[in-house]
């Protein structure tokens, strides 16, 4: 049993019965565990508030089986809502099919105490099939007393559409059957795509 004393202190009594017909009662001050306890559930608590408002998706998991997920995360990958990104049995799932592999190898390299890295980008697919672009970073918290993974969760898609439409434009002036040359104001030229080299002759 746990009881408080007037004097605030927490105190753990347990008793045991002797085999003469005793009992051996034995009384533990834990005021220090029972005040650490309360300041752990306290600064949960407010963590909690923190990343239920917060504009980033987060995600807490155990093994790959989510123990948390915050709503804009279930808004981001297109779920009715954080209970049902919580439903799914592995978290894998919410990685694209080729990113699974390489995501249960840095994970088992992180149990085993290698180094990995602790913030990268990801393809991930949502609930109706769409791809989308993610900055991951991830970071061990305590959750309810135990050890947990946390990642935080940042929608990317729209960098990585801009860098892939500047790709596909810069192979098509590469490959252009057309002269490109850019100059700066002073008439300076600062690029020129292969097409112009070989009708000016320059290098």
């Amino acid at each position: 049993a746990i009881f408080r004393l007037a004097s605030g202190r927490w105190i753990q009594s347990a008793e045991q019965r002797t085999p003469d017909g005793g009992y051996i009662g034995v009384r533990t001050d834990i005021t220090e565990l029972q005040v650490a306890q309360e300041e752990l559930r306290v600064s949960e608590a407010n963590f909690r508030g923190l990343i239920e408002n917060s504009l980033h998706g987060f995600l807490i998991h155990d093994n790959r089986r989510a123990r948390y997920a915050n709503e804009e995360l279930a808004r981001m990958f297109k779920y009715d809502s954080a209970a049902e990104i919580m439903a799914l049995p592995d978290m894998m799932l919410l990685l694209a099919p080729e990113e699974r592999a390489p995501m249960r190898e840095m994970l088992a390299a992180r149990r085993s105490g290698e180094l990995v890295p602790v913030e990268y980008e990801v393809a991930c697919v949502c609930k109706d099939g769409s791809v989308i672009w993610v900055r991951s970073s991830i970071q061990v918290i305590t959750w309810e007393g135990e050890q947990m993974v946390s990642t935080t969760v940042t929608d990317i898609t729209a960098r990585k559409q801009a860098e892939e439409s500047q790709r596909k434009l810069s192979r098509a002036v590469e490959q252009s059957p057309v002269s490109v040359v850019i100059t700066d104001v002073h008439g300076t030229i600062e690029y020129a795509n292969p097409k112009f080299t070989e009708i000016s002759g320059y290098s």
